[in-house]
């Protein structure tokens, strides 16, 4: 995001936050001049008083000399201090400023009230939270006085974003390119991509509204309703002049509680109906009827309303469930209509709204049962050493598309497919289709769909129709990056005098606070077999692990540190058994991108059990590694919702499995393990680079908190513990232990901070039994031949879109290693059968069969892999052949 940098000379005028509009006495007074009112603002308040005076101060210390204006303030029922703040201010401009209040009936209505007594010629809609540029008026009022060849009908000014939590601007609106080649006019019935949907920032000819009777509607709510209006008036008042006025600047204020009417809207059902059947579908036909036919600006305008629903609900079926089915029906044939008006050639065109390649193919299937004019083929990425290619396409719902690959004039065969499918509440909305293909320095590719030549890309870069090796491979490189910190500049030059010194290198990582996972076994293993050489461990210094891997002789980084990023950018391998953010990029990725070589081994830190495709898609693994046999098919088959192919996966066992094993032999199995996994929805981010999520405010009143406080609470729990003779212990998933303060739980319990406890093995090795809700963690108990239950009281909230994942293959009552309950009176039921003996044997057959790979050889098989694909120097015959021996 491009950041404007704070210009306080910008809003000198404005009041201090928290300032009232009394100690205001550096505002002159202003002096109505003679004549007709030039201006009429007309503002729609409700419970405004943390804003409001921002918003007047910016008025009324406006650099021009126009004068010839009126404030009208219509109060909608608030109940805090805004009609206080607003009197305030009339005691200083009486003959500028009116008030009104009115019974709550929303913004539409409340501006509606104010056109009943506005006199300007000009009339605008400003936001009772957002507030004007200094020069603002001075570059309206200098277009209104303009000479047009058509009459004047609306000047449109530039939005600007401000971010209240960090007291920043930024001019980053999806429509920010209206505004790029100084000031703009159209006419009013040829606006063509110049599309204008906020009554805030236009100022509209006021007698041509009234001529034509055009006001807000107030169904169309919340959200489109000035869009309604404002192209209504357009359609009402063709052969005029629009005019788009980059010098005034309005600043959108984005609520640091995101509590304002765009925020919220999503959570009302009027969202998805009546925005549409009275907003967009109204105003198309309200077109058709006047016009005969819709113009494009029309079709346009309400596609990008539509649009943006779709990119909501794309994949995440469950935001609409506060609709009824009836509802949802509704909603579904509304936007069929709608985009029955738009035209194909349109939906090709439109690049608004995030409305890329896959969305158009998507729209014209769903809607229009076409393909595209001239279909894609996207270049995803290049191995060179490997001699091969990825790229991929999109189908619309689940058609099959037949593409013909030609490398040289010569059909040859893709190798290695696997696809991600999208959904749209419940139908499939498109297909991406990835696919290798072996490819070497001269060779030329081109691509054909049925016969039509597909238009080869990088992104947005277009490369043609053909492209030679050397094309695919440029449009692979990154430029350096621009505007970077003096810090940002050094840390990059010694990236660079470091490249030949991590050479070849593997970096290792569990987490940055925690190691004794994946990552660690794996470094051992390749200790002991002569494989460390090259090879560094990430942790920071701070960690309790630190000393005790230092002390065994394992090479050690300093996480975050120059070193570390140094060693991490240059080497051949990031190797690490999670893949969050702050793990693959330390650093800010766009500023380190073009410098980065390693190639990602994912290590995994479980067994995935659930749909986690939407968090893993974005990732660019070399290496996934598998343990069950149902999860490597769920995740590399073809047809699955992974984007990753057989050339990524691997079924080789956890690398901790091996230690696993041998622990287990020696240590005495005698406690119940409780181990609550974590919810992305009870933690936020912190928003710094590298840090854990954060406390939320509430998370003692959660469903989570009082289910498994509950349980630990109990005397029931207790009972068992002493009459099974077994330890009980605690430990939350370490993205969840921050949480263990705010816990009440009874002193007989071993509560265990996963954060720093030296070993985690300790405690699956010496469960006689464990109890999780979802964490697959717990299937290293199950991989020792022991009892497992899960408590989930909150399955369907946990599944509901909240967490990073969805219901996949595993069904924990199908396939789990040990019986579902949803309440602690279960719970103990199920914990005394398992520490009876008197558990189903259906479970042990379930963990035997599904958990193969108990030789100890799971770190080894990682190891041959990673060389595999190390010492692979372009073996590959042409892709019409096997490539099987890709690792």
């Amino acid at each position: 995001m491009k950041k404007l940098k704070r210009v306080k000379a910008a809003i000198r005028t404005f009041l201090p936050k928290g300032t009232s509009s009394k100690s205001a006495g550096q505002l002159a007074p202003i002096k109505r001049a003679p004549g007709t009112l030039h201006l009429s603002l007309i503002v729609a308040a409700y419970n405004s008083e943390k804003y409001i005076d921002r918003l007047l101060a910016s008025i009324f210390g406006q650099s021009s000399a126009l004068h010839w204006f009126e404030v009208i303030v219509v109060d909608d029922g608030s109940t805090d201090g805004t009609a206080a703040i607003v009197r305030d201010w009339m005691t200083r401009y009486p003959q500028h400023l009116k008030y009104i209040h009115q019974e709550n009936a929303g913004a539409g209505a409340a501006r509606n009230a104010g056109l009943e007594i506005a006199r300007g010629e000009w009339v605008a809609f400003p936001d009772s939270d957002d507030f004007l540029d200094v020069d603002y008026f001075k570059a309206m009022f200098k277009e209104t006085r303009q000479e047009h060849e058509l009459p004047l009908l609306a000047v449109i000014s530039n939005l600007v974003f401000y971010h209240e939590d960090r007291d920043e601007f930024s001019d980053t609106h999806p429509l920010r390119y209206r505004f790029r080649s100084g000031i703009v006019r159209k006419p009013s019935d040829e606006l063509d991509m110049h599309l204008h949907l906020s009554g805030a920032t236009v100022w509209l000819h006021r007698p041509t509204l009234e001529k034509h009777g055009i006001r807000f509607d107030g169904r169309v709510v919340p959200g489109f309703e000035d869009a309604h209006l404002i192209n209504r008036l357009f359609v009402a008042a063709p052969s005029r002049t629009v005019s788009f006025v980059p010098k005034a600047k309005y600043y959108y204020r984005k609520r640091a509680d995101q509590s304002s009417l765009i925020d919220t809207a999503k959570d009302n059902p009027k969202w998805y109906l009546d925005q549409i059947e009275y907003g967009a579908l109204d105003l198309i036909k309200g077109a058709k009827e006047k016009l005969g036919s819709v113009p494009k600006y029309i079709q346009r305008t309400c596609l990008y309303e539509v649009m943006w629903k779709h990119r909501y609900l794309v994949d995440h079926a469950e935001r609409a469930d506060i609709l009824t089915n009836s509802e949802r029906s509704k909603f579904v044939k509304l936007i069929e209509e709608v985009i029955g008006y738009i035209d194909s050639d349109v939906i090709e065109e439109f690049g608004l709204a995030g409305c890329t390649e896959e969305h158009k193919v998507a729209l014209l299937h769903l809607y229009k049962k076409q393909r595209r004019t001239q279909p894609a083929v996207y270049l995803s990425q290049m191995d060179l050493q490997a001699g091969l290619a990825q790229f991929s396409y999109f189908s619309g719902g689940d058609e099959l598309l037949d593409l013909r690959i030609e490398v040289n004039g010569r059909e040859v065969s893709s190798v290695y497919p696997s696809r991600r499918m999208s959904t749209f509440l419940d139908r499939t909305y498109f297909r991406q289709h990835f696919f290798w293909i072996a490819l070497e320095d001269g060779d030329e590719v081109a691509f054909h769909l049925y016969d039509i030549p597909c238009r080869i890309r990088r992104g947005s870069k277009q490369l043609g129709e053909t492209a030679t090796w050397l094309e695919l491979r440029n449009s692979l490189q990154m430029n350096p990056p621009k505007d970077l910190s003096e810090d940002t500049l050094r840390l990059r030059q010694y990236v660079k005098d470091r490249r030949h010194d991590y050479q070849g290198a593997i970096v290792m990582i569990d987490r940055p606070d925690k190691a004794d996972d994946n990552a660690e076994h794996l470094y051992r293993h390749m200790m002991a077999t002569g494989r460390s050489s090259n090879a560094w461990f990430v942790l920071s210094e701070s960690s309790a692990d630190w000393p005790r891997l230092q002390g065994e002789g394992f090479r050690m980084l300093a996480y975050g540190s120059d070193e570390h990023i140094a060693a991490q950018m240059n080497a051949e391998f990031l190797v690490s058994s999670h893949a969050d953010r702050f793990i693959c990029w330390p650093v800010e990725k766009k500023n380190f991108q073009d410098l980065a070589r390693f190639k990602v081994v994912f290590l995994q830190h479980g067994v995935i059990f659930n749909d986690l495709s939407g968090w893993f898609n974005g990732k660019n693994f070399r290496l996934f590694v598998a343990t069950m046999p149902e999860e490597y098919g769920e995740i590399f088959s073809p047809d699955s919702r992974y984007v990753f192919s057989e050339r990524e996966g691997l079924l080789s066992g956890l690398p901790r499995h091996d230690a696993l094993l041998k622990a287990s032999s020696n240590s005495k199995a005698d406690t119940v393990l409780i181990a609550p996994t974590w919810r992305k929805y009870l933690t936020a981010e912190s928003g710094i680079t590298g840090a854990p999520r954060v406390k939320i405010h509430g998370f003692e009143d959660s469903l989570y908190a009082r289910s498994w406080s509950s349980l630990l609470n109990s005397q029931e729990l207790r009972d068992l513990s002493e009459r099974e003779e077994v330890r009980i212990v605690f430990a939350m998933h370490p993205g969840a232990a921050m949480y263990l303060e705010d816990m009440s739980i009874p002193s007989y319990i071993d509560v265990v901070d996963t954060r720093t406890i030296s070993s985690y093995q300790k405690l699956l090795v010496q469960a006689k039994v464990a109890l999780t809700d979802y964490s697959s963690a717990i299937t290293d108990v199950a991989y020792l031949q022991r009892p497992v239950v899960y408590f989930q009281f909150d399955k369907d909230e946990m599944f509901a879109g909240e967490h990073v994942c969805k219901e996949g293959y595993f069904s924990y009552e199908h396939h789990g290693f040990g019986p579902v309950v949803t309440t602690s009176e279960e719970v103990i039921a199920k914990l005394d059968d398992a520490l009876s003996g008197r558990e189903d044997p259906v479970y042990a057959a379930r963990r035997e069969a599904s958990l193969p790979l108990r030789d100890g050889q799971c770190s080894e098989r990682v190891c041959r892999a990673i060389e595999k694909i190390s010492r692979f120097r372009n073996l590959e015959v042409r892709s019409e052949k096997s490539l099987s021996c890709v690792a």
